[in-house]
């Protein structure tokens, strides 16, 4: 299932609260607010940082 609720395991939702985690830090560093979204890319490369 693309979207929706399954089970996930620990590996998944590690992922899931890395990436949600790495956004909400780059947000926190903007002014405003939907514009403040990141784009995927750049979340993703701050998980390569780390």
């Amino acid at each position: 299932m693309e979207n929706g609720l399954r089970d996930y395991g620990e590996d998944e939702m590690r992922d899931m609260l890395t990436f949600a985690n790495a956004g909400a830090s780059i947000i926190t560093t903007r002014r405003g607010a939907l514009r403040v979204m990141p784009e995927r890319e750049e979340i993703l490369n701050l998980i390569k940082l780390r």
